[in-house]
């Protein structure tokens, strides 16, 4: 099980940012993960104003994905991807 955390505010999710290499990007949501605990934004929430400014400043640590998947290991998933082809 994990657990995920909501930031409320465009300011507090900058310095959850500041800790991490990455910000990934699923629409409507971004995602940082810090020490194991991950932290997000509702985008849908939020002013467009405020989106535009926030995309801006995270413009290097931003990851944009298409979708999430489970798989049971890597090797599971590799399996899954290739069978698809």
């Amino acid at each position: 099980m994990r657990e995920f955390f909501e930031v409320e505010d465009i300011s507090s999710f900058m310095k959850v940012s500041r800790l991490s290499e990455l910000v990934i990007r699923l629409d409507p949501f971004l995602f940082v993960n810090v020490y194991g605990i991950v932290f997000y934004l509702d985008l849908s929430k939020k002013d467009p104003k405020e989106i535009s400014n926030l995309f801006t400043s995270l413009s290097d640590k931003i990851i944009f994905s298409t979708k999430a998947e489970v798989s049971t290991s890597f090797k599971e998933f590799l399996k899954s991807k290739i069978q698809e082809k």
